[in-house]
């Protein structure tokens, strides 16, 4: 989408708090709303306006919070060691994740309930800067201690995916994993490195033997350029204002 001119995070909150009052300046935002995801919205554009307000400050608020963190570290408050740093990683993508979550749900949302995160509606958000490299090339670079995790065992209690608790759909999160080919939407990756933490399936030791603590970093950054994306395609450009 091309926008001429582009509005600022501030210029966009006073934006968002006055829609709900403007019913014109809701039915636009609602029309770009509908226009990214490609989904019709029969709903009260002031409700719509009210959900986009909410989420979008809420997610920006997350994100700001997880990219302004410097260093994160979450353990010792003294001499803290490098695991410490590793987990203030990955819980930091968490947040940034819940952030762009909020926002992105709230520019999805058609008026119905929503169980699932449907990432595949913002497909047009993202391209080859928004994709995550996954932290091996190739099988053969894997280190030994995430080899072991592919033989099957004899028992095969302990496959990989199920160790990671890998949902439905996610499978191919290991192949990616190890720099092979794979049918994983970058909207997947992102949504696989949360949920592998946030669950509770990947320790900051595994994490950091595994190579995976750089792309949680970098993940940090997909995320704010997702969010800048999705402020520019349904709040932050002049048309909105002017129709």
């Amino acid at each position: 989408m091309q926008l001429i001119q582009q509005l600022g995070w501030s210029q966009a909150v006073e934006l968002l708090k006055t829609a709900s009052d403007d019913h014109c300046l809701a039915q636009r935002l609602a029309q770009r709303c509908s226009s990214l995801t490609g989904q019709k919205i029969c709903l009260d554009p002031t409700k719509k306006a009210r959900v986009l307000w909410l989420g979008l400050s809420r997610g920006h608020a997350l994100l700001k919070q997880a990219v302004e963190w410097d260093q994160p570290c979450i353990g010792r408050q003294q001499q803290p060691n490098q695991l410490d740093g590793v987990r203030g990683s990955l819980w930091r993508y968490v947040m940034a994740f819940s952030g762009w979550e909020r926002a992105a749900r709230s520019v999805i949302w058609d008026g119905t309930q929503q169980t699932w995160f449907r990432q595949s509606s913002l497909a047009c958000l993202y391209d080859h800067f928004s994709t995550l490299a996954p932290p091996w090339p190739n099988r053969e670079q894997v280190p030994a201690n995430l080899k072991q995790w592919l033989a099957s065992s004899v028992d095969e209690q302990h496959p990989l995916p199920v160790f990671l608790a890998l949902g439905d759909g996610q499978a191919d999160f290991v192949p990616w994993l190890l720099g092979e080919s794979h049918q994983l939407h970058p909207w997947a990756v992102l949504a696989c490195l949360r949920n592998v933490v946030a669950h509770g399936a990947l320790s900051p030791t595994k994490a950091q033997q595994w190579g995976l603590a750089p792309v949680y970093d970098d993940g940090v950054l997909v995320l704010q350029t997702l969010f800048r994306r999705l402020l520019a395609a349904t709040v932050g450009s002049v048309e909105v204002i002017h129709g």
